[in-house]
Formats: C-alpha cells, sequence, structure tokens
C-alpha cells in the first residue's frame, strides 16, 4: 500500500464559502498525499479531500495552466490510484 491513503486520527477543518453565504465544513487529513501529483495536501480543496488546491484548478505549482499532455497523463494516473485506493478500501 502506498504512504498516506488511508486516513489517520489528526484531522484538520476547512471552512469554505458554498454559495450566497452557505458555509461547508470540510474534514481532511494533512497527510494524505493527491492522488493525481502524489504530494501531501496541505488544504482541502473545493473538490473534496483526495486530490490537491492546484490539480483540481488544473494547474501546476507555479500556477501555469497544463498542457494536453498533463492532462491526459494526470487523468489517467489519478484514475489509477484512485481504483488502487478503493481496492485496499475494499480489502
Amino acid at each position: 500500500m502506498k504512504k498516506g491513503l488511508k486516513m489517520s486520527n489528526k484531522t484538520k477543518k476547512a471552512l469554505y464559502g458554498i454559495h450566497y453565504g452557505e458555509m461547508k465544513i470540510i474534514e481532511y487529513n494533512p497527510d494524505f498525499k493527491c492522488l493525481t501529483c502524489g504530494l501531501p495536501i496541505k488544504n482541502a480543496s473545493e473538490n473534496g479531500t483526495m486530490i490537491c488546491f492546484y490539480c483540481s484548478k488544473g494547474v501546476n505549482k507555479d500556477l501555469s495552466k497544463w498542457t494536453r499532455g498533463e492532462r491526459i497523463h494526470y487523468t489517467y494516473r489519478f484514475l489509477y490510484n484512485f481504483l488502487q485506493y478503493l481496492v485496499e478500501e475494499i480489502i
């Protein structure tokens, strides 16, 4: 099993605005690694806690947009890691 895929007991909470003043509290594990890029998730993104903020926006760490090749690469990498995560949770 890859390091960081299982949730541990130390979770953090983040508060996000959704629509028209509605707020949502998201709990996330800061040790969990992004399923797309493999780096630790420092903050929860608006799309959940399995991918980092940068990957949810489709940008590199220097905020440059992903190229078509990078989008394809990261999509397949995410799908592979996500399926592996699901299999480990079931077994």
